[in-house]
């Protein structure tokens, strides 16, 4: 399997159109780390103990949920930036990249 995985990237580095490896490395990282899933995971946890803090407000599970809020919105940016750094422009060709785009801001 490595060794085709090795022809392949040869084939496409002597390939007389213009491919990146390092940009192929960094979609499929992408892909397979899937960082937009995260973040409504950790988000929907932080939801979740802030819907906990309305009835008692014990300062603890306040601390929680923003920091979970926080991690969510840093892995949202990180997934943009990444995304942007693959595309080269901004993520707005499609609907869904343009309401993914939309909802960091």
């Amino acid at each position: 399997m490595q060794k085709a995985l090795l022809d392949y990237e040869n084939a496409l580095i002597h390939s007389p159109i213009k491919i990146e490896i390092d940009t192929l490395r960094k979609e499929t990282w992408m892909n397979k780390v899937n960082p937009f899933f995260y973040k409504f995971r950790v988000l929907y946890n932080g939801i979740y103990y802030s819907s906990f803090k309305l009835d008692a407000q014990p300062l603890w599970l306040s601390r929680i949920s923003i920091a979970f809020l926080i991690s969510g919105t840093v892995l949202h940016g990180y997934g943009i930036i990444l995304r942007m750094l693959i595309m080269g422009r901004p993520p707005v060709s499609t609907l869904y990249e343009s309401i993914i785009f939309v909802s960091l801001l």
